[in-house]
């Protein structure tokens, strides 16, 4: 088996095939109805990304905020699921298609709980690699999500910056619109691949107080929204008092400045776990954690 370093890197260089073929296999919907998307971690991002990519017409919702406060005004559910296994995405679909809402279903494994449910299956060319640590499978769904929303493919995908986290104690992630959605996916997967302190947030909630918790070990990355109004002003703010931060800015194309985000968040990740000698990912090396939460997110099947 590669290690972790070597395989987060391998995801990169196969990156863009990901995307391009995942953009050539989904077919456009005829048309979008106003509901909501939904999915858990990596997959949630995706969901978060498809309600920018929608214009709005679709909202992103955590899966059992769907269960306990079902929309009446929702008229498709889009369900992300690489594997098709998680429970509560399943269960808000089931909820939804009661009270009469079309599913469509993002995952490479139509015949699994998630798949079985969808109206429409979106078939995701890609569903990972040797280690759990999500890239290549979730450009995938994030390329699904563009293409079925009827959006043009992106002319050409940025060179990712380079993020150095050396002696970082901490990252603190912000962002807008699509940054947001890159801000939580660098702390998913430096969560996974080093059990590396992060937080995520809004560009404007950060600056109305969390900004007050930076450390001298801080350091903060900014991700740019295409035409965004507020992640310039938090690092006009950095740059005043004197903090350690980054910006990373990809244009003004949707999927291009996800992917650029996607990237910088592997290597990254990459980077931190090769300095803290993890080989493998570490949240595999949680043992007790991983036995007891497994169950209660994929079921008793496990993972």
């Amino acid at each position: 088996m590669s290690t972790l370093k070597s395989y987060l890197l391998s995801e990169i260089d196969k990156a863009a095939e990901i995307v391009e073929k995942q953009l050539r296999a989904t077919k456009p919907a005829d048309k979008i109805l106003p509901g909501v998307a939904t999915g858990a971690g990596d997959s949630y991002a995706a969901a978060l990304f498809t309600q920018f990519a929608s214009g709005g017409t679709v909202v992103a919702a955590d899966p059992v905020h769907i269960l306990n406060a079902p929309p009446d005004w929702a008229r498709t559910i889009l369900g992300f699921s690489v594997k098709g296994r998680t429970v509560y995405v399943a269960e808000a679909m089931k909820a939804l298609k009661a009270r009469g809402a079309r599913a469509v279903a993002f995952t490479a494994s139509p015949n699994s709980p998630v798949g079985s449910l969808g109206d429409d299956v979106v078939k995701l060319v890609y569903s990972g690699g040797e280690h759990p640590v999500g890239v290549g499978n979730y450009l995938a769904e994030l390329a699904a999500a563009w293409a079925y929303l009827g959006n043009e493919a992106p002319k050409s995908f940025p060179r990712p910056p380079t993020v150095s986290l050396a002696r970082a104690r901490e990252v603190i992630a912000v962002g807008e619109g699509y940054g947001f959605v890159n801000a939580l996916f660098i702390c998913l997967k430096l969560y996974e691949a080093a059990c590396m302190p992060c937080r995520y947030y809004e560009a404007e909630q950060f600056l109305h107080a969390p900004i007050y918790s930076i450390s001298k070990g801080s350091v903060l990355v900014i991700f740019e929204h295409p035409g965004g109004v507020r992640a310039g002003d938090v690092a006009d703010v950095a740059r005043s008092a004197g903090l350690r931060y980054y910006v990373v800015d990809a244009g003004d194309d949707g999927l291009a400045t996800s992917y650029v985000g996607t990237l910088v968040a592997a290597r990254a990740a990459a980077a931190v776990a090769d300095n803290m000698g993890f080989r493998r990912p570490c949240f595999t090396t949680k043992k007790k954690l991983r036995e007891a939460s497994t169950p209660s997110i994929y079921g008793r099947g496990g993972r």
